[in-house]
């Protein structure tokens, strides 16, 4: 399928919360996560396209398929999902018909400072030597490590432009501030908002409603240090002749308006593989994976795909099949969210943080192959835990880059 790439951005603040109750203790408030799961733009594009007939919002609350053809291609049943699916959600900057992207550092890059000066360091995985004793599962003969000179922590709140993922999927090692990388508070902050519940029925303030909340603030052309609008890009696919190339979302928690539009697909890397990263992986024979949106795999950190063959983990995927040699995995988080057709939330789960980097050796596939993965995501369609819910809203995809 062919994907379409979006610019959404917001009229005022976003508000994309998370999985944390607040407002049980006087003083708390609901803090804001940004970027939002890609499933939010999935439900606000899903829930644009049935809203323009309320008859067809009701056949789909009651798990029936569209009476319009296209719309029930693209959109199918609770149960059954259509055509429809999200390929990215990362922030991005428009200046005029020029997009630039905003991607999440992978764990095996680590940004410090030692003497006033950014160092961006790269993890390396290093054979493990037989007395080491540490929590790495001994199955991977490789544990990550980080090089320093001197021990310092690390920073965080860095970005990867489009071009300085387009460097680390190349497998290159020198980043520059500003043309590689570059700081979230350039681009958005936070205020912080008063709500008022609405009673159900009434839709009046309710009684001890009041609640503070964290909204992440875009900044804009007098306000960000790069001219331009900041928003978010988005990849759909499956959904041709349906989707508006311009129009109007309800997004986030609190229904904020959003408006989107159509872009180029020239945003400064490949989502899939290049043929520069390709020849680089050629010629080590290596390559790792990068969740680019988290990762929901039956088997914990590991993903779906990755079995015990012997004393080795092997990946096999269709046509491709390679050795896991070592992984960078940061502390799991959490996904749920709010089901608008069915009223209630969605079951909470344990998925592996975007960023989480795997290593390993090819034993078979070429450049076709590897590109079909990319584009695919870590889905295995016969595994017991296969959610094509979950992959229809974006989750499990990936980026390919040489080491």
């Amino acid at each position: 399928m062919n994907t379409k790439y979006y610019f959404v951005e917001s009229i005022d603040t976003w508000s994309f919360r998370g999985n944390r109750a607040f407002g049980t203790v006087a003083g708390s408030y609901g803090d804001t996560s940004f970027p939002p799961m890609p499933s939010v733009l999935a439900g606000a594009f899903r829930s644009m396209l049935l809203g323009q007939d309320a008859t067809e919002i009701e056949r789909f609350v009651r798990g029936e398929r569209s009476s319009d053809t296209e719309l029930g291609r693209i959109l199918g049943t609770l149960s059954e999902p259509g055509s429809f699916q999200v390929s990215i959600v990362t922030p991005a900057m428009r200046n005029g018909q020029k997009i630039q992207t905003f991607l999440g550092m992978p764990s095996d890059i680590v940004i410090a400072k030692q003497d006033q000066r950014l160092q961006v360091l790269q993890v390396d995985p290093q054979v493990k030597p037989a007395e080491c004793i540490c929590g790495f599962p001994d199955f991977l003969p490789c544990i990550p490590v980080l090089r320093q000179s001197r021990a310092s922590k690390p920073e965080s709140g860095w970005l990867f432009t489009g071009e300085g993922m387009r460097v680390y999927q190349e497998g290159g090692r020198q980043f520059t501030e500003g043309k590689h990388i570059i700081h979230s508070s350039k681009l958005w902050g936070q205020e912080f908002r008063v709500g008022i519940g609405l009673h159900a029925d009434s839709r009046s303030a309710d009684d001890g409603k009041l609640f503070s909340l964290h909204h992440t603030a875009p900044k804009h052309d007098q306000e960000a240090e790069s001219d331009g609008e900041v928003g978010l890009l988005v990849g759909l696919s499956g959904c041709e002749g349906k989707l508006p190339n311009s129009g109007w979302l309800r997004l986030g928690g609190d229904g904020r308006g959003a408006s989107y539009s159509t872009v180029s697909r020239d945003f400064g890397f490949d989502p899939s593989l290049s043929e520069a990263t390709w020849s680089k992986m050629r010629e080590t024979g290596k390559f790792k994976l990068m969740m680019r949106s988290p990762g929901l795999f039956s088997q914990g950190w590991l993903p779906d795909g990755i079995k015990e063959h012997g004393n080795e983990l092997i990946l096999e995927w269709r046509d491709v099949r390679a050795r896991l040699i070592c992984a960078s995995v940061p502390r799991y988080t959490v996904i749920s969210g709010w089901s608008l057709a069915e009223w209630k939330p969605k079951i909470a789960q344990r998925v592996v943080p975007t960023g989480t980097v795997y290593w390993f050796e090819l034993l078979k596939g070429g450049p076709e192959q590897l590109r079909n993965l990319a584009n695919h995501g870590l889905w295995i369609e016969s595994e017991e835990n296969y959610d094509r819910q979950r992959q229809a809203e974006g989750f499990n995809q990936i980026i390919v880059a040489a080491t």
